[in-house]
């Protein structure tokens, strides 16, 4: 994703076009593995 001229990482979970997107935002060095499936999980259901 590219967001005025700046790229970010991310992870598209569940079926496109379906449902309001979803911003989560952590600290410098982390990775996107940093998020607990099981939050993950329950912020896309059916994704997993």
């Amino acid at each position: 994703m590219s967001v005025r001229g700046v790229d970010f990482a991310h992870r598209q979970l569940g079926p496109e076009g379906d449902g309001v997107p979803l911003i989560l935002l952590h600290h410098l060095t982390a990775v996107l593995d940093n998020w607990d499936p099981r939050v993950i999980d329950g912020l896309a259901p059916g994704a997993g």
